[in-house]
């Protein structure tokens, strides 16, 4: 019944009719479009009204006097975007085409581009709304750069196996069960009572291409139709098990990591955030020197994204409701974490040479920790548990105040994620997930 449907509707589509009368497509955007900064995102959207949806794009020209300015594209839709590279004023020619009649118009339109100017950034610091009340909880601040697969909450460890799945365990830790049927689990973390977490599924399978003969129409083929996905950040209830989707997203994400207000995350490079309760999603352009910095890492901290530049591997951090970043290494680091020392929130980070500093949130005074070496960070209230590639990559915890480091496990590993109770951690060889008590001692094992 559904081909007959399908054959009926593709034969009764007729032309348009001829002698109806058509409007020509109008420009209503202003001619001076909204000035632009030399290096820093840009976007806005030229509008036209006509008889059909029109297609716009960029027009031929004389482009010694209009030129489109270096960086910018535009859609079908009329949306100029991207990252203009050079100052200057510029005009260029736009078309607003009704292909139906056919029918254009042009225009020309100037856009003003302006030097970079860091002064006109938004500083951000101010919105208690994304920012919080600067009390964000130590305990496992660094699970996400550490590889978000692994999270505990409610009496629960939850992780993402091997396959994909997500599985649950309870202590001792000796086995584990799955918690959904589904697959394409990524980037935990727990908060009250909720799990949250990244998860990208098949919703539709797809159909194959079908063909048949039909009595007077010769052969009939039905189109093949894509495999459908559902890509979300997912709020679920451990106790009870119920779903929310807080974002619908488009793409794949990672380091996704929370505050009592807001979710953090990256996708293409791009920092994002998205209030806990909300669901609203905003991009956190970062800028630096006069460029934009794509992020690898990040974690949220008392207002904060710490984060690790994707193309000079430097550590920045920028107010979460702003736009200026802040280097706050000289290089490429290859950890961090931030924990206590002295009753006070400090930086520690691990540099290209895995050599173990301490310095200031904004990083200032940084102070090497003398014959202390870290391949992997993470914190809680008291201490900082570190990777020790002196001591082939085994977990250590480093009393922050009086620099005393003890051993933890006989295992090598190559990331931690730390909770209120245990410690977790994935080995240098195998696919497994070790937990130990935050004390040491046995070494539960699950298979991931």
């Amino acid at each position: 019944m559904r081909k007959l449907a399908l054959i009926l509707i593709a034969v009764l589509i007729l032309p348009p009719l001829s002698g109806l009368a058509y409007v020509a497509p109008e420009f209503t955007s202003g001619k001076n479009l909204p000035d632009a900064m030399q290096g820093v995102y840009y976007s806005t959207r030229i509008k036209a009204s006509g008889s059909n949806p029109l297609t716009f794009s960029f027009a031929p020209g004389d482009y010694a006097a209009h030129s489109v300015p270096k960086g910018l594209t535009m859609n079908k839709d009329g949306l100029i975007y991207g990252t203009p590279q050079k100052a200057g004023s510029y005009q260029f020619v736009v078309e607003a085409a009704d292909k139906a009649v056919p029918a254009q118009t042009t225009s020309v339109f100037t856009l003003t581009v302006k030097p970079f100017d860091e002064g006109s950034l938004k500083a951000g610091g101010t919105n208690a709304g994304v920012i919080g009340a600067g009390f964000d909880d130590l305990t496992g601040v660094a699970n996400a750069p550490n590889g978000g697969k692994a999270a505990m909450g409610g009496g629960l460890l939850f992780f993402v196996d091997g396959r994909g799945y997500l599985m649950e365990s309870k202590a001792p830790f000796r086995n584990a069960s799955r918690s959904y049927g589904a697959v394409e689990y990524d980037c935990l973390d727990t908060l009250g009572n909720d799990l949250y977490y990244f998860h990208h599924y098949l919703a539709k399978k797809g159909q194959a291409a079908e063909s048949f003969n039909m009595v007077g129409h010769g052969k009939i083929t039905i189109p093949a139709t894509k495999n459908q996905y559902i890509t979300r950040i997912v709020q679920d209830s451990i106790a009870r098990k119920g779903r929310l989707a807080l974002v619908m997203l488009n793409k794949r994400i990672s380091s996704l990591s929370l505050t009592q207000e807001v979710a953090v995350y990256i996708q293409d490079g791009l920092l994002k955030r998205t209030g806990v309760t909300s669901g609203n999603e905003n991009t956190m352009r970062a800028y630096a020197a006069g460029q934009e910095i794509h992020a690898a890492s990040v974690f949220p901290y008392n207002g904060y994204a710490y984060f690790t530049g994707k193309a000079d591997g430097r550590l920045y951090r920028m107010p979460l409701d702003g736009q200026v970043a802040q280097p706050l290494t000289a290089g490429r680091v290859a950890a961090y974490t931030a924990a206590l020392y002295q009753g006070q929130p400090a930086l520690f980070y691990a540099d290209a040479n895995q050599q173990l500093f301490r310095a200031g949130l904004d990083g200032a005074s940084p102070q090497p920790l003398e014959g202390l070496r870290a391949g992997a960070l993470n914190a809680d209230a008291n201490h900082v548990y570190f990777t020790n590639p002196q001591d082939n990559g085994r977990v250590y915890r480093l009393i922050t105040d009086g620099e005393i480091a003890e051993k933890l496990s006989e295992t090598p590993a190559k990331n931690i994620y730390v909770f209120d109770t245990h410690i977790a951690f994935e080995p240098q060889s195998g696919s497994a997930l070790i937990i130990l008590a935050k004390e040491g001692g046995p070494e539960a094992r699950l298979n991931r």
